[in-house]
């Protein structure tokens, strides 16, 4: 044959061979540029944000209208979508509890209504407000009073039995005497006033008021009053057969007696201007006779007439 001729049998397997080894590499040299191809595709992808099969879909955080402006969208990127590093933090909410500022600091943390409140109660620079005074029969009721007294200087305010009677002035009651002990035939003078009420005024002087009906169950030591709070109620009580209120004007006295309590100055003139609204003091005059009888509070005999 004439193939035979011109390719000896062995060199055909030969050259066989040497084609399938050169088909060989081919395959493998394809195949390796497929493989470097595709690689770099599915790296291209993943670089450029694109989902591939194997990764999972990315979730995305969206911004609302308040925090986009808070936010705002880079060159090149979706203003709708923010990095997740890059979402506000949720704060946990604020508690009502103020803490104190250091001492010397500045603060602008409001005062609170009772604060507020508790300030708007003090005293202006000018001081405390004057005490005021009231005439002790309260209106609609009338009443009439002596300018004289027997024995001793003080005022019978008469009025019909039952009616108010009311503060002097602003103070605090500092003694109460709630049951009629006066009899005649022994006459003790600690007990002739009846029922009474005492009030320390914030003048420094006492009012005395006694003879009277019924207290009030307000009207107790320590207690305080403004001129005008009903404190009693007019009555004959104690050495007396008519309906009045003794009205006596004297210092504060620390201990319990009873001769200066009753009245040591004549109380008419200060009825008149009380009885006008006009606010006459007689504190002036308390000090003035307090001078002059220093140990009066300790010693009956130490006062200006007889108590007896």
């Amino acid at each position: 044959m004439v193939a035979s001729a011109e390719f000896p049998s062995g060199k055909l397997a030969l050259k066989n061979e040497s084609v399938h080894q050169i088909t060989r590499r081919l395959t493998s040299s394809v195949a390796a540029r497929l493989i470097v191809g595709l690689a770099f595709v599915t790296v291209q992808a993943c670089a450029s944000g694109a989902p591939t099969a194997s990764s999972p879909t990315p979730t995305v955080h969206t911004v609302g209208a308040t925090n986009a402006a808070a936010f705002p969208a880079a060159p090149g990127t979706n203003p709708a979508v923010a990095p997740i590093a890059a979402l506000p933090t949720v704060l946990p909410k604020q508690s009502t509890t103020v803490t104190p500022a250091p001492s010397g600091a500045e603060t602008s943390t409001a005062a609170s209504p009772s604060t507020v409140a508790s300030t708007a109660a003090q005293p202006d620079a000018a001081g405390p407000r004057a005490t005021r005074y009231a005439f002790p029969i309260a209106a609609p009721a009338s009443a009439s009073y002596s300018r004289t007294h027997h024995d001793y200087p003080a005022a019978d305010v008469f009025a019909r039995c039952g009616s108010a009677v009311v503060a002097i002035v602003d103070g605090t009651i500092d003694q109460v005497n709630l049951t009629d002990r006066w009899t005649k035939d022994v006459n003790d003078p600690t007990t002739r006033g009846g029922l009474y009420v005492s009030i320390s005024g914030d003048d420094g002087v006492r009012y005395y008021t006694a003879h009277l009906q019924s207290v009030e169950p307000t009207a107790v030591v320590g207690a305080r009053v403004e001129a005008g709070d009903l404190v009693a109620r007019v009555g004959k009580s104690g050495d007396t057969s008519a309906c009045h209120v003794h009205l006596g004007i004297s210092p504060i006295c620390a201990t319990g007696e009873w001769w200066v309590r009753r009245g040591v100055i004549w109380p008419a003139r200060y009825l008149d201007a009380w009885r006008k609204g006009v606010p006459n003091s007689p504190s002036p005059e308390i000090d003035a006779w307090s001078a002059a009888h220093p140990a009066a509070c300790a010693s009956p005999g130490a006062m200006p007439w007889p108590s007896r």
